[in-house]
């Protein structure tokens, strides 16, 4: 048996927010919370942490990893934390123009040459599958372990999600090709420093859910490439242009030109095929959802919400976790409701988001922003 309860929230919970540069939308979300009876959901720097969280690892900006100054922090004991040979402090002053190695004032940006930084290698684990999806030609499993290099596919209806050693998770809908092209860890700390490179199709990421900060984590596409240090967000590519869309904090993108813009929550940035960067672009709303009747005693139902203006379509998705990480099914419509088929037993999510013409799209984030259910 499946019932929706529908509730709205506040701004952090299921609320959907866009994710591509120029029009996209966002995403509204319903838990469904469901008991089935008889039948049995070239860049970078991201912010929006805690301020414990701010931890002081702020991702990379080109070839050198930004480290935030605490309060009490010294050169010596960074280059320490951080280097291989502590008495790389010397090069860290010449390189950040530091008067005093002693008095480092409080949040100020310390760049550290990434070649300069050990490193140890990394491991990801498959966290979820559902349908067709190979790494390397070998058909994935929950439970499997990627390793550096590693070349992951998702067929028509097939997802999977990989979790870092960090927490980062990195969710692949169906149709997408990706590649691990960098997996390691920094040696002293053992942030992640992982570069994902996509040949067709999307990405979504969160990265360093429990606030640590990453030393790098970059998603590549042929014309842009974006990074953060503890964000939500997605990147996609196809036929040669790119989009990503931040759902949480802040990322910095970076086309192949060369062209740098820094992109907000709730807005998103696009590359056409030949590297020309977009302005960054507010998200299209949240579709508002209609509450599904309950109770439900079938595998299946139709969920419906109100039109947005200027969407061109919508992205319905289902999936087991409330972040959304871990995708039962995904699909694309013209219209304002979605038929779902085959829901399994368990408490399942529907999330919603609105497309604009390029297919950009917001995602749900369920904490309470926009609206919930449960089946």
């Amino acid at each position: 048996m499946k019932r929706f309860d529908m509730a709205a929230g506040s701004k952090a919970g299921i609320a959907a927010r866009s994710r591509t540069a120029c029009t996209m939308g966002a995403i509204g979300v319903m838990r469904v919370a469901a008991t089935i009876g008889m039948a049995g959901l070239v860049g970078v720097l991201g912010a929006a942490w805690s301020a414990n969280a701010a931890a002081q690892p702020a991702g990379t900006e080109g070839t050198n990893f930004i480290y935030q100054v605490r309060p009490g922090d010294t050169l010596i004991g960074v280059a320490d934390r951080f280097m291989a040979n502590p008495a790389g402090w010397h090069e860290l002053q010449i390189l950040n123009k530091v008067a005093d190695p002693y008095r480092l004032p409080p949040g100020m940006r310390l760049r550290i040459p990434l070649a300069r930084i050990p490193v140890t290698d990394g491991m990801a684990r498959v966290v979820f599958v559902t349908g067709p999806a190979r790494a390397d030609g070998r058909a994935l499993q929950a439970g499997m372990e990627l390793r550096e290099g590693a070349r992951i596919e998702t067929g028509a209806g097939g997802t999977v999600t990989m979790e870092l050693g960090d927490g980062s998770r990195v969710t692949l809908p169906p149709a997408t090709t990706m590649e691990v092209k960098r997996l390691r860890a920094f040696a002293r700390t053992g942030l992640t420093d992982a570069v994902i490179g996509i040949g067709q199709g999307e990405v979504e990421s969160r990265v360093a859910p429990r606030g640590t900060g990453v030393g790098r984590f970059e998603i590549r596409t042929p014309s842009l490439v974006t990074g953060v240090r503890g964000t939500r967000f997605r990147a996609g590519t196809e036929d040669g242009a790119s989009q990503s869309a931040v759902l949480e904090g802040q990322v910095q993108a970076r086309s192949r030109r060369g062209q740098q813009a820094v992109v907000n929550a709730g807005y998103g940035v696009s590359a056409s095929a030949t590297g020309a960067l977009a302005r960054p672009a507010a998200l299209l709303p949240a579709p508002v959802l209609v509450p599904l009747p309950g109770p439900l005693l079938a595998s299946h139902a139709t969920v419906r919400w109100g039109p947005v203006a200027k969407a061109a379509s919508y992205r319905v998705v289902v999936s087991r976790d409330a972040a959304q990480t871990e995708l039962l099914s995904s699909q694309a419509v013209d219209g304002t409701q979605a038929a779902l088929q085959d829901l399994p037993e368990g408490e399942l999510y529907v999330g919603v988001s609105a497309l604009d013409r390029l297919r950009r799209d917001a995602d749900v984030h369920l904490g309470r922003s926009g609206q919930r259910g449960a089946i």
